[in-house]
């Protein structure tokens, strides 16, 4: 129980992190955005830019975590009964689950990208 409670907490954390992260990142652009949308990027394009960087930002993290929990699985064998370190389908399944909680918390700041308008930060 106390670990699902854990496990709770760091997804939550998880998901306001790369939501922050994504937000400070479209603040930081929007004049670049606006630009891009002057020249004639569609709003797909720019709301393909924000998650293609966060999927890239998600993906280091991931492969980062999966090399940690790789090395230290092994120290929880004794404290979880019936833990198998061998078995690769939950290392994917966290993995697949962290990328996709990710993305979905940045696509708030993905969108409010896409709705940029090319006068109002032009100025």
């Amino acid at each position: 129980m106390l670990l699902a409670v854990f496990a709770l907490i760091a997804t939550g954390i998880t998901a306001l992190g790369s939501y922050g992260v994504m937000s400070q990142l479209v603040a930081n652009r929007r004049r670049e955005m606006a630009i891009r949308a002057a020249l004639g990027a569609t709003r797909g394009a720019v709301l393909r830019l924000v998650l293609g960087r966060n999927a890239l930002l998600a993906g280091c993290g991931v492969v980062a975590g999966l090399a940690t929990a790789w090395l230290a699985v092994e120290g929880l064998v004794g404290l979880v009964p019936g833990l198998d370190p061998r078995q690769p389908w939950p290392y994917g399944a966290v993995a697949l689950g962290v990328l996709g909680l990710t993305q979905l918390a940045s696509l708030v700041p993905a969108v409010q990208a896409a709705r940029i308008l090319v006068q109002e930060n032009l100025r």
